[in-house]
């Protein structure tokens, strides 16, 4: 009995400690004003808590949603690369099977980063096949209209399709392409744009501007070998 009476005592003694605790620290913040701010606002805290607590699992449910979502295009996009474009440029499948492929990819993924090299090597494999058609042209143009004019990926590419429109007689559409690059600021491969711009404009006709594009390849800073070749496409305008 007198150790029950006993534990009795230290239980009503650590209950009154507690108390006491809880009173002190009601004290010692109602004689602070953010200590009264937080004793007169416990219930909106508290709903403020509770309402953060729901945000950071909503954000954590969202994040692993959009993750998903973000591997789920990866792997369609490793499909579209493999049975597109690798089986083509591998030889596993033939031009025509290509071509039709390539036209039937979905605008979600056209100008895709990730599929703009592999596109690139298919063309000019098309291309060395003497099988690429304007229809195919058109698209790989569409591709390009879609892609971030300020990205290297997309300067490389055009002066490409640029080349490429020039063997199939349709020049204007490569100095389109190439007056585009200037236009951007391009600050890359300005010996070749210029070099290329002087060459197209000399096969239409257009001496002046071929004189000044050649003008400009042989006065920029950095050593080029358009430079030469410049110097003797000039002295025979």
């Amino acid at each position: 009995m007198y150790s029950i009476s006993v534990l009795k005592g230290q239980m009503m003694a650590t209950n009154q400690k507690a108390e006491t605790i809880e009173k002190t620290l009601e004290k010692t913040l109602e004689k602070t004003d953010f200590g009264h701010i937080i004793n007169e606002n416990k219930r909106i805290i508290l709903i403020v808590g509770v309402i953060v607590l729901v945000l950071i699992i909503g954000y954590s449910v969202m994040e692993t949603v959009q993750s998903n979502k973000r591997s789920e295009r990866l792997d369609s996009l490793f499909k579209v690369e493999q049975t597109v474009f690798t089986d083509y440029i591998d030889g596993k499948s033939d031009d025509k099977t290509f071509k039709t492929a390539f036209l039937a990819i979905s605008n979600e993924f056209q100008a895709e980063p990730n599929l703009v090299p592999s596109m690139v090597k298919a063309i000019n494999k098309l291309e060395k096949n003497k099988a690429l058609d304007q229809r195919t042209l058109d698209k790989v143009k569409a591709w390009l209209t879609k892609m971030d004019k300020k990205n290297y990926l997309y300067l490389f590419t055009a002066v490409r399709v640029a080349a490429i429109y020039e063997d199939h007689g349709q020049v204007n559409e490569s100095i389109s392409l190439l007056e585009g690059l200037v236009a951007n600021k391009a600050d890359f491969m300005l010996d070749r744009i210029y070099f290329d711009l002087g060459r197209f404009y000399m096969s239409t006709g257009d001496k002046s501007k071929a004189i000044e594009n050649f003008n400009k390849v042989i006065g920029l800073k950095e050593e080029s070998e358009f430079k030469n070749i410049a110097k003797i496409y000039l002295g025979e305008l």
